[in-house]
């Protein structure tokens, strides 16, 4: 495809014009290789156009920028809107998915929800992808490593691969840097499924209602005969299902009257858990798990709700939910010779590490002895 045809119908103008053949597309100078457009964002620290002349000399053939840039000789396609410009050559580049979209949002469980969701659809036949925390991927190919919500650049990228890979469904971790950094609005989806909120990433949003300010907008992304699946029992949920309009919304939870979907631990031990799940007419289904934990009780209860919204039978996935092992890092047991209880989870958050001790102190151990640690040049507050 060449520079005039990926421009075609954007607001803006070229500079120093050479209708150059484009092989690719980036935002990040260090990827940029020969025949790329380079689109000059602004970052949270510094500008893109601090890297302009890195992606040159890699052989950038354009620059997308909202300001003239001097001492270029490429082309240059000057818009005021860059991020619409971004999304709209990307899907041009590398075409629309037909694929249905299922989002992921909320502080915690998103990882195992999405690859639950996988894991299901993919014993009952359906082909589908992850992208998320531990990986991009088709079931063990992985596409991309790195943000759990990645760069738009990388995200049409993966979203092509899939194509050729013809899965008919992606479950996608929808992050609050991802939102509030415009990577993703421009795709649709077909249900969003919201965990809640608890303190997380205040480094980068200050405060908590602008942290609720920037989940919300995943709720712009569903279709209008989409549907929301909504955890009420966080304060933050409860308010995002008064304010939201003009969709399908369901709830779901383990304690509340009146949920359209409540789920009950009939007993846990380190082997799995027993759930029962009321919904709808009062109906009941009961099964087994091989994941324990009240969080997983409602990552369960967020998928048996999703499934059921969607129009599957109990009998073709509720055994397959019963099958799953959990993921890697969330609450992952380290087989040992010592004959000693370890896991390692990825709670990082004082609600997420509050529920994992929790769920450790149901197993009645003797003792239980944690180890936790975190990052550097983050919520310094969390971390206490």
């Amino acid at each position: 495809m060449r520079l005039k045809t990926l421009f075609s119908k954007e607001s803006g103008r070229f500079l120093n014009f050479k209708d150059k053949v484009v092989k690719g597309i980036a935002e990040n100078s260090k990827e940029v290789e020969d025949g790329f457009v380079f689109i000059s964002l602004k970052g949270l620290k510094t500008e893109g156009r601090k890297y302009v002349k890195e992606a040159v000399k890699r052989g950038a053939v354009c620059v997308v920028t909202d300001k003239e840039i001097k001492d270029i000789k490429i082309t240059q396609f000057i818009t005021p809107e860059i991020y619409k410009t971004m999304h709209n050559i990307l899907k041009k580049f590398y075409g629309k998915p037909k694929f249905k979209i299922i989002g992921i949002t909320g502080t915690n469980g998103k990882s195992t929800i999405a690859n639950l969701l996988s894991f299901v659809f993919e014993k009952i036949g359906i082909k589908n992808g992850v992208i998320g925390t531990l990986s991009s991927k088709v079931k063990d190919k992985i596409l991309y490593r790195g943000y759990t919500t990645p760069p738009a650049t990388h995200i049409y990228r993966i979203f092509n691969q899939m194509e050729k890979e013809r899965i008919e469904y992606l479950f996608m971790e929808v992050t609050s840097h991802g939102l509030e950094q415009r990577r993703i609005e421009d795709i649709n989806l077909e249900a969003l499924i919201y965990t809640g909120l608890s303190r997380d990433h205040l480094d980068f949003h200050k405060t908590m209602e602008n942290y609720y300010n920037a989940k919300k907008k995943a709720f712009r992304l569903i279709k209008k005969d989409g549907i929301a699946v909504i955890n009420i029992e966080n304060n933050y949920g409860k308010r995002v299902f008064n304010e939201v309009k003009g969709i399908k919304k369901v709830t779901y939870g383990l304690y509340l009257e009146n949920l359209d979907y409540r789920a009950f631990i009939n007993y846990i031990s380190p082997e799995g858990m027993g759930l029962k799940i009321e919904y709808k007419n009062n109906k009941i289904s009961s099964f087994e798990t091989k994941i324990v934990g009240k969080f997983n009780a409602y990552n369960i209860c967020s998928v048996f709700a999703l499934l059921k919204e969607f129009g599957f039978r109990e009998k073709d996935f509720v055994k397959h939910i019963g099958e799953f092992r959990g993921i890697e890092g969330r609450l992952e047991e380290v087989k040992n010779k010592r004959g000693i209880k370890i896991y390692i989870d990825y709670a990082h958050t004082p609600d997420a590490l509050r529920a994992c001790l929790e769920t450790l102190s149901s197993l009645l151990p003797t003792r239980i002895i944690t180890v936790f640690g975190a990052g550097g040049n983050r919520d310094k507050i969390k971390d206490h």
